[in-house]
């Protein structure tokens, strides 16, 4: 029971999900002034979603938000299931510190490798779209349902 209501919640969070967010004051800028971090919502079966930057939550997951360049702390979820049981799904919550350039866009990335009723430790990182270079990676985490 514990599995399917994570596996609603989830749902719930990610259906209501919002498009871009400008996590700054003032008016809007122009793109090559401003920093782009993307989640990565593939499908249900996995993907990430931004939840907050700098300590202050949205009021729904993000699949973009802009910042302003310099040092930010972002909060995001990553999940997936196990594609030989579903609904059973599990998700991590993590932060990491991004150095933002102006014009650069960044991605959340993860994967989880599944077998046929066990877990593969999640794999979590973050990429420079411009430059496919790895910003930020986590070690990986142990983690089931």
């Amino acid at each position: 029971m514990k599995r399917i209501l994570a596996a609603l919640t989830l749902l719930a969070l990610c259906s209501c999900a919002g498009g871009k967010e400008k996590a700054y004051s003032g008016p809007d800028r122009p793109s090559q002034s401003v920093a782009v971090i993307k989640g990565n919502y593939g499908t249900f079966e996995d993907g990430s979603m931004i939840l907050g930057v700098d300590g202050t939550a949205f009021d729904t997951a993000r699949d973009e938000v802009e910042v302003l360049p310099g040092p930010h702390q972002i909060a995001f979820v990553y999940w997936d299931k196990d594609p030989s049981f579903f609904p059973v799904l599990r998700n991590f919550t993590g932060s990491f510190q991004l150095e933002a350039e102006a014009g650069h866009s960044y991605e959340i990335r993860g994967e989880g490798g599944q077998g046929f009723h066990h877990w593969e430790p999640l794999q979590i990182w973050a990429v420079d779209l411009g430059t496919e270079t790895t910003i930020w990676k986590a070690a990986p985490i142990l983690t089931a349902p």
